[in-house]
C-alpha cells in the first residue's frame, strides 16, 4: 500500500502543476472596450455679436434744440470789398528864425485799406543827405470819415558857412508815426515838432479826400 502511494504521489504532483500552469496561461476575459477618442470637426462659424445702439455724442439742449458741446471748427474768411480810392496830401512846413521858411507838399493816392509809400532823397555836396519818406494807409469808416495811419521821415542838412548856423549843426532828422481820424476833404494839423536846441519847428498838415 505504501508502495502504491509512493508511485501515485509524483503523478499527482505533476497533474497539479500542469493544472496550475494551464490556469495561468488561460486568456483573461476582455473587459468592455474603451471608446477611442473621436475627433469631431466642427466648422468654424463666424458669430457676429449684435451691436447695440451707437453711443450719442455729448450734446446740450438749448431752448429745445440739440447743440453739440464740441462743435466743429469753422473758419470763415471775411472778404473786404474793394473800397474807393483815397487821395492823401501832406504839407510839411519847416520854420526857423533867420532862415527862409520851407514848405514841402507830398501827395499820394491809394485804395481803401491799402498802403501807399513815397521815397524821396537827395544827396548834396553842401548839405549832405536829405530824405523825405511818407507811408500812409487810409481806412474809410462807415460814417464817411477817414482813419489814416501815417509815418513821416524827414531830414534836412545844415551848413554853417551858408546859413546862420553858429552851432555848426550838420543834420536835423524827424521821424513821426501816428493814426488820425480825418474829415473828408478837410485839412488837419497832425504834428508840430520842435528842434531840441533852437527855435526851429516843423509842422505837418494832412488832408484826405475820398475819390468816387
Amino acid at each position: 500500500m505504501t508502495r502504491r502511494l509512493a508511485l501515485i504521489a509524483p503523478l499527482l504532483a505533476v497533474l497539479v502543476l500542469a493544472g496550475h500552469a494551464s490556469a495561468q496561461d488561460a486568456p483573461k476575459p476582455a473587459g468592455p472596450a474603451k471608446p477611442k477618442d473621436e475627433k469631431v470637426a466642427v466648422a468654424d462659424e463666424v458669430v457676429q455679436k449684435p451691436t447695440g445702439p451707437a453711443k450719442p455724442k455729448d450734446v446740450r439742449v438749448v431752448e429745445g434744440v440739440k447743440v453739440s458741446s464740441k462743435p466743429e471748427r469753422v473758419e470763415e474768411v471775411v472778404k473786404v470789398p474793394p473800397g474807393p480810392n483815397v487821395r492823401v496830401e501832406f504839407t510839411l512846413t519847416d520854420q526857423q528864425t533867420g532862415v527862409p521858411t520851407v514848405n514841402k507838399t507830398v501827395m499820394l493816392t491809394t485804395s481803401n485799406r491799402q498802403w501807399g509809400r513815397i521815397r524821396s532823397q537827395i544827396t548834396s555836396r553842401i548839405y549832405g543827405g536829405a530824405p523825405l519818406n511818407v507811408d500812409a494807409r487810409p481806412t474809410v469808416t462807415q460814417d464817411g470819415r477817414i482813419s489814416l495811419e501815417l509815418t513821416i521821415e524827414y531830414s534836412q542838412g545844415r551848413n554853417s558857412e551858408v546859413e546862420a548856423n553858429s552851432d555848426k549843426i550838420v543834420q536835423v532828422s524827424i521821424n513821426e508815426s501816428l493814426t488820425a481820424l480825418l474829415e473828408n476833404g478837410k485839412p488837419l494839423l497832425v504834428t508840430q515838432s520842435a528842434d531840441p536846441i533852437s527855435d526851429r519847428k516843423v509842422t505837418v498838415e494832412v488832408k484826405a479826400t475820398i475819390l468816387n
